[in-house]
């Protein structure tokens, strides 16, 4: 619960102190005008900005389990704070405006406590990565258009909806203040071209070996500070002639006394709705960068905890004047590339916050607006991602129809709304999704392209068997779906998707897909069953389902009286079990491999048909399996006649004469035992005097089910065994 009493003891301070006090300056020199500038932002005046950048992120140095993480304001945050106290009518800024900030700061802390609490920090998944990029890319450009009102020094009053505001500035061009105007505009201008060059710029070794680029890299982390400096310079030099500019103005030195909101509980209870989007929306943030640096630098976080030190910090930041913020990526990476090696860092930084908020205040002063207003627009430029909504087109149109609605929603309607509206589209997209899954008819490639059975859609040269349908639902059978697959399955039946005039005389599922099937999927398999039988004459098999699902299927008896719809693991076995004696089928199908003995011999699985027809072979055909010395072969061979009359087996012994297999055909249930070489016999079992490692065989149980049916290792174990059982049978013919 207390990360820090983990770490602390085995700081190295003479390794790592040097790192954690440059990146602490770092960001301090960062987080000054970012703090102000989305105070600004959230409605509340900029020192604000400053008191929560210290509380919280003594918390969070405390309790978080991220070691590189900067917490603090940040511009979607600040941004839905101010938009959710929109209707309350209080005037950004003043002192009921403040009351209510701190009020629904307390409700965000509370809700992502309890998150934490109750470990459901899964929840913030709703949030996916469509959801929040249309969300992120529209809300980027209200927050933009937001500080346009700073930049051309005009009063733009609150509206519901961002048109609203658009007509609002094109309507009072003519109005802005010339001054302002230049100055932000010139702050944009350079602030961007900082960040085009830091980004085409990325720090190596070879080139922080210059001289000169380790200046340039210095210049380009403080470009904020310097612009507010020299607009600070240039404001006043504005003031001095006689000239207007909007500018911070006086600002209270000294930290504020601990405060308790006063609202009432009805009026925190309505904030709940806002302050859950909120939470979600400053948690994600808040995870994101955790995990980009705990991957990077390679050390655990936790999300639970990451909650609760989230929480924490916003709930006891209240009570310092201090509202919701979260990690932002910006101030994090600024953070991590000055070599943050702890938290310390970011507790150097806030006790600097402390020294400017007691002694700096009044070179706050001539701030200019517009000056805070670019830095915010350019630091939210790297949140509009329209890429990503291009290639979604082209790729997952379902992602890109919940960017776009995201987007949309987001952007002309409201922030809180779009994102619950996107949460809510991509949570219908999933639905739907679900209960159509794609179900796709398959077809045989020719034996040149290696005779897969693939999807008609996608492959042309597949050709499907006259009188055999097979299709695949790509999606575990279940109540959402099982209708939907019922009726494609019946229209399958009925020849629908079908090349061939031949009736469907066989339906093939391929359930191969399917990790698991619940009841309302075996009763429609059950209802198809009977449907096809009853109506078309046609008869189902069931392809490469798991081992729960066959389990399922056994335990509601969907097979009792009917073995013929006993699983198969591929399409290919299943095709070969076709009954010969249809007199409409027989012609048509091509057989696919050389099938053993008799149609009697064919078993309802292909695998142990295999089996038993070998077990045939053998009975019929001892000759067949010499040994290498022609002596000791004769020997062998009439000890494997003595064994034969005797018991019914027969033993196939090696080059060596070490190790025999015993094939039982006696009690004729396909069930087979092996005797070691001590004369012990073992059901199942085949050793050798090299391994000792006993080896299962594959049979078939006297009740028509095999024994590998009920193991959860399923298909790969019975490929094993079967190729186990060939390769002695190889090396017995040697």
């Amino acid at each position: 619960m207390i990360p820090i009493a983990d770490w602390l003891p085995e700081y190295k301070w003479r390794e790592m102190l040097l790192n954690d006090v440059t990146a602490g300056f770092t960001v301090f020199v960062f987080l000054i005008p970012q703090g102000m500038a989305y105070a600004l932002l959230a409605g509340m005046p900029p020192i604000y900005g400053l008191y929560s950048s210290i509380v919280p992120i003594y918390m969070y140095v405390v309790l978080g389990t991220s070691r590189q993480l900067s917490l603090g304001p940040m511009a979607i945050t600040s941004l839905l704070l101010n938009v959710s106290l929109q209707g309350y009518g209080a005037e950004e800024q003043s002192q009921e405006y403040i009351d209510l900030m701190m009020n629904l700061s307390m409700v965000v802390g509370l809700v992502v406590f309890v998150l934490g609490i109750f470990r459901l920090g899964i929840l913030i998944n709703l949030i996916g990565e469509s959801v929040l990029t249309g969300f992120l890319t529209a809300s980027a450009l209200v927050i933009f258009l937001n500080q346009v009102k700073y930049i051309f020094g005009l009063n733009v009053p609150r509206f519901d909806y961002t048109y609203q505001t658009i007509g609002y500035i094109l309507s009072h061009l003519g109005e802005s203040n010339g001054n302002a105007c230049g100055l932000g505009i010139a702050t944009f201008v350079v602030l961007y071209a900082v960040r085009h060059w830091k980004k085409n710029n990325k720090p190596t070794p070879e080139r922080m070996k210059s001289r000169s680029f380790q200046i340039m890299q210095l210049l380009a982390k403080m470009m904020n500070l310097l612009c507010i400096v020299f607009g600070s310079v240039i404001a006043y030099c504005l003031y001095a002639n006689g000239l207007s500019l909007d500018i911070v103005g006086s600002v209270p030195s000294g930290l504020k006394a601990p405060s308790v909101s006063s609202m009432g509980f009805s009026q925190s209870i309505g904030m709940v709705p806002g302050g859950l989007a909120i939470a979600f929306v400053a948690f994600a943030g808040n995870w994101a960068v955790s995990k980009k640096y705990s991957a990077e630098y390679n050390y655990p976080v936790d999300a639970t905890q990451e909650l609760i030190a989230l929480g924490m910090s916003i709930i006891v930041g209240t009570f310092f004047n201090s509202f919701a913020g979260s990690g932002g990526l910006a101030r994090s990476t600024v953070n991590a590339e000055s070599g943050a090696q702890t938290q310390i860092a970011s507790a150097i930084a806030a006790t600097l916050i402390v020294f400017a908020v007691l002694f700096l205040t009044k070179l706050f002063y001539y701030i200019p607006m517009c000056v805070l207003g670019s830095v915010i627009q350019v630091s939210v430029i790297s949140l509009l991602n329209f890429e990503a909504m291009y290639k979604a087109y082209y790729t997952h149109r379902n992602d890109c129809i919940v960017m776009v609605a995201t987007f949309m929603f987001t952007f002309f309607v409201g922030v809180s709304e779009g994102l619950f509206i996107g949460i809510f589209i991509s949570i219908a997209m999933i639905v739907r999704a679900t209960a159509f899954p794609e179900i796709v008819h398959v077809g045989k490639l020719p034996d040149s392209d290696g005779g897969h059975y693939k999807n008609l859609e996608r492959f042309q040269t597949a050709e499907q068997h006259p009188g055999i349908a097979i299709v695949r639902m790509d999606a575990t059978l279940f109540f959402a779906n099982c209708e939907h697959f019922k009726d494609t399955a019946l229209r399958a039946v009925a020849g629908e998707f079908h090349s061939s005039d031949q009736p469907i005389r066989k339906l093939v599922i391929d359930a191969s897909c399917w990790i698991d099937i619940d009841l309302a999927g075996v009763r429609v398999l059950s209802e198809l069953k009977e449907t096809a039988r009853d109506k078309y004459q046609a008869s189902i098999a069931i392809v490469g389902a798991k081992g729960q699902v066959r389990d399922k299927l056994k335990n509601c008896q969907f097979f009792a009286g009917n073995m013929k719809h006993f699983h198969y693991f591929s399409i290919h076995d299943a095709l070969n079990d076709i009954d010969r004696s249809d007199p409409e089928m027989s012609g048509e199908i091509t057989p696919l491999r050389r099938t053993f003995g008799s149609s009697s011999d064919l078993e309802v699985n292909p695998l142990h048909s295999g089996l038993r027809a070998i077990t045939s072979l053998v009975r019929e055909s001892p000759a067949t399996f010499p040994t290498a010395d022609t002596e000791k072969g004769r020997s062998n061979s009439a000890n494997a006649n003595a064994h034969t009359n005797a018991g019914g087996a027969k033993d196939i012994n090696d080059r060596n004469g070490s190790g025999t297999s015993n094939i039982d055909s006696n009690n004729g249930d396909g069930r087979s035992s092996g005797t070691n070489n001590n004369g012990s016999r073992g059901d199942g079992k085949s050793s050798s005097k090299k391994n000792k490692k006993p080896t299962r065989s594959t049979g078939m149980s006297s009740n028509g089910f095999s024994p590998l049916d009920d193991d959860e290792d399923d298909d790969d174990q019975e490929d094993i065994e079967m190729a186990s059982l060939q390769r002695g049978t190889s090396m017995s013919q040697k």
